[in-house]
């Protein structure tokens, strides 16, 4: 089977942690055709392009298995893929969503359909409405006017998270203390920054806890990672200065899958992570869902197997 991966350069794989990594290593121990795409490799106006063969061995330690790795360039038509998983850090590209649409040979994981939904921080209220129990109080404001009503008619709420809703990795969140008498002027030069629409989101205190990651596959959960915040005390991505530590799902935590799953099956997304604060589902991320090497570590788990026998399911 020939299975190709749309991810970020090779040159950013940190074998510590990556989770596309160990996906990989799974499929080459199985004997599979692993190819990696680069987006700036691709011609829209045509299906062959500049790929690199994974040329590795079966090696059981993660870190041998990097060293020995070597990445041979070919030519192929992608029509003559069987599965393409796209593995991509936000934004996703319109444009790559289109002509991904046209191949006529590769399944493509997640389904187009999902991550064209995914890539977006409000997919939240395609499972739960604004108002549910299971997300935050959140409003999305094309311009600071908007934000400044929204906030100013939740007088109550003192304290929000600001952030893109194509973001990722913690970058462009800030929290908004509204009890300040300059956060007006905060937000406003804030806005100046940023070309998306924002997410108002209101903050929640629980966040000290850490939250919770959990990998879903097929919207089951495969295992869970807690983050706990670093020196940025609302930020526990680990990429920020959050670390992880064990944790075992709660009953609430296992609801809110079962939630999510419905959604995630009727726009195919296979492989997802989820992320909750105190009983609050914050975000889906579908394009690229990492903490397979902590998790495993952490639980003494091999995540990336269960995914593998998924994705040669799909393949044949």
């Amino acid at each position: 089977m020939k299975i190709g991966f749309l991810i970020y350069k090779w040159k950013f794989v940190n074998p510590k942690t990556d989770s596309v990594l160990r996906v990989i290593r799974a499929l080459i121990a199985n004997d599979e055709e692993v190819y990696i795409i680069y987006q700036d490799k691709l011609n829209y106006d045509e299906t062959t392009a500049k790929v690199f063969k994974i040329n590795g061995q079966k090696i059981e330690n993660i870190y041998s298995f990097f060293e020995t790795v070597f990445l041979e360039e070919e030519e192929i038509d992608l029509n003559d893929l069987n599965i393409i998983v796209y593995s991509n850090v936000p934004p996703l590209d319109t444009n790559l969503i289109e002509y991904l649409s046209t191949l006529n040979g590769p399944k493509i994981i997640n389904s187009l359909r999902g991550l064209n939904k995914v890539r977006y921080k409000d997919y939240i209220e395609e499972i739960f409405p604004n108002g549910s129990e299971y997300i935050p109080n959140s409003f999305y404001a094309n311009n600071e006017f908007e934000a400044i009503d929204h906030i100013e008619s939740n007088q109550h709420q003192q304290q929000w998270i600001l952030k893109p809703n194509m973001g990722s990795g913690g970058n462009d969140v800030i929290l908004l203390n509204t009890n300040k008498p300059f956060w007006i002027k905060e937000l406003t030069d804030y806005f100046a920054t940023q070309n998306d629409i924002i997410v108002v989101q209101e903050f929640i205190r629980e966040v000290s806890k850490g939250d919770t990651r959990i990998l879903l596959l097929d919207g089951e959960p495969l295992g869970a990672m807690k983050r706990i915040p670093g020196e940025i005390h609302y930020l526990t991505n680990c990429s920020k200065g959050g670390r992880a530590i064990p944790h075992s799902i709660s009953e609430t935590e296992l609801h809110i899958c079962s939630l999510v799953k419905k959604q995630l099956k009727r726009d195919g997304i296979i492989f997802a992570g989820i992320d909750i604060i105190g009983n609050q589902l914050i975000e889906v991320n579908g394009l690229s869902p990492g903490g397979i090497g902590r998790i495993n570590y952490l639980n003494n788990m091999e995540v990336e197997i269960p995914i593998v026998k998924r994705i040669m399911k799909i393949g044949c």
